[in-house]
């Protein structure tokens, strides 16, 4: 018993059109979370670690001047493979309060294709969970005076009852009957 069955050729086309799960990869969201973490964001899930350079032509990072990330941080990825989680070690990359870092990642183009690019991101510790000490005061606080009441001009006075509009005139200038 012999069966014909008709195959059509080229038989490894992908239609995308019809791809209900398809994200453009891109970065969405960098930050600076601790002294020691870093978190960068992206819309769909990544194949590949980004790689993270450190830009510093000068001061106590020119010793790390591009060099990997796998010298000064380790990094965690996401069970979802969409959000990156740097944690620095190095002591020199903690104690400075701004870093501008090179992230190189797969990043969806224009014509839909995933392709190497470049994006140098300004990384900033910010303050938000140190608290500032506040100077106390040993002095009696000076006692608040009001502010002096001032009625206008009687030429202000005219000239804002002759911007009035009729309507506002006459139901001001009508007082009730005792």
């Amino acid at each position: 018993m012999t069966s014909t069955t008709v195959t059509y050729l080229p038989n490894d086309i992908l239609l995308t059109w019809f791809n209900e799960n398809y994200k453009p990869a891109y970065m969405t969201k960098y930050e600076r979370n601790s002294e020691s973490r870093m978190t960068l964001l992206f819309n769909a899930p990544t194949d590949s670690a980004p790689e993270l350079r450190i830009v510093a032509s000068d001061g106590p990072l020119a010793a790390l001047n591009g060099k990997p990330s796998s010298e000064w941080a380790a990094i965690d990825m996401s069970a979802g493979r969409d959000s990156l989680d740097i944690w620095i070690t190095d002591s020199a990359v903690i104690r400075t309060d701004s870093l501008l870092i090179s992230a190189r990642y797969l990043m969806t183009d224009t014509t839909d294709r995933l392709v190497w690019a470049t994006d140098t991101v300004k990384m900033f510790m910010r303050n938000s969970g140190k608290k500032k000490k506040t100077a106390t005061r040993t002095t009696s606080p000076r006692p608040t005076m009001k502010p002096p009441t001032r009625q206008l001009p009687p030429r202000l006075r005219f000239q804002r009852w002759q911007s009035l509009s009729t309507v506002e005139r006459l139901s001001s200038s009508t007082a009730p009957c005792a």
